[in-house]
């Protein structure tokens, strides 16, 4: 037996779904949630949260031991 994780667009989706029902004997859909894509700001140099982006960053650079990346993270 094998896992096997998918992101599979809106438009593939219905498409997906048949495909896997015609096959079921072979496949079975252990787990379907539907991901939301992040909604992402987009903070503009006129945005008064922009300085505090700035600061931010110059904070990160100065004391970048108060700060941890994505690769010290224990995803476990």
């Amino acid at each position: 037996m094998h896992n096997l994780t998918l992101n599979i667009s809106s438009n593939a989706y219905e498409h997906f779904i048949y495909f896997i029902s015609n096959i079921k004997d072979d496949v079975e859909i252990i787990k379907d949630e539907i991901i939301k894509p992040l909604d992402i700001e987009v903070v503009k140099e006129n945005d008064p949260d922009y300085k505090i982006i700035l600061q931010g960053r110059e904070d990160r650079k100065i004391n970048p031991q108060n700060y941890i990346s994505e690769d010290n993270i224990n995803w476990d």
